[in-house]
């Protein structure tokens, strides 16, 4: 099978099997058996992203957002506000639902109208969202406790503070069908600063 090389600049956000396989066409082994990297690839990597967890779990300050209570309180009407247009809401077995009251929407449309949040924590989202694109690749919201909401609200409330960080989602298969969602607890502890 001949498969052409790939410019990796060319590699777009969701890759393509083709990319997958000419990327791994362009790396090659040379004659001492090491393998070498395709043509274009930096030999390192410097900058933001470029870091080690020892590195980063002393300067956790650095990328944890502590939220306030009134900064709680605002996602908690958040939540009740999207969850006033939302149907009833299972997660084994989302659908639309007729009703006269309310939008009545689906949990996929959460989004940052549906989903509202006042502009100072809008902002502080705004700095989680640099610190991903631009900054070192992630970054941890503290504060909320989980066992306040039940799964579905947890899943509710990561996805409409996700809205907020980052316009895309990220997905665990091909067809865009299961949406990446897994809030996990902080190692820090609950209490809000």
């Amino acid at each position: 099978m001949s498969v052409e090389v790939c410019d990796p600049t060319t590699i777009g956000y969701y890759p393509s099997s083709r990319d997958g396989l000419q990327f791994h066409a362009a790396s090659a082994f040379n004659d001492s058996g090491r393998k070498v990297l395709p043509l274009g690839y930096p030999l390192k990597l410097n900058g933001p992203l470029v870091w080690s967890g020892s590195e980063m779990e002393t300067q956790h300050e650095q990328w944890t957002t502590y939220l306030s209570l009134e900064e709680l309180a605002s996602i908690d009407d958040a939540l009740r506000y999207f969850q006033s247009e939302l149907p009833q809401f299972n997660l084994q077995n989302v659908r639309r639902a007729a009703n006269s009251s309310g939008l009545r929407i689906h949990p996929s449309e959460i989004n940052p109208i549906t989903f509202p949040l006042p502009d100072s924590l809008v902002k502080r989202l705004d700095a989680i969202s640099e610190a991903c694109y631009n900054g070192i690749g992630f970054g941890l919201i503290h504060g909320l406790d989980p066992d306040k909401y039940t799964t579905e609200e947890n899943t509710l409330l990561y996805a409409g503070i996700s809205t907020h960080v980052a316009p895309e989602r990220g997905f665990q298969d091909t067809s865009k069908s299961h949406v990446v969602c897994k809030p996990n607890r902080c190692l820090f502890g609950k209490t809000p600063h």
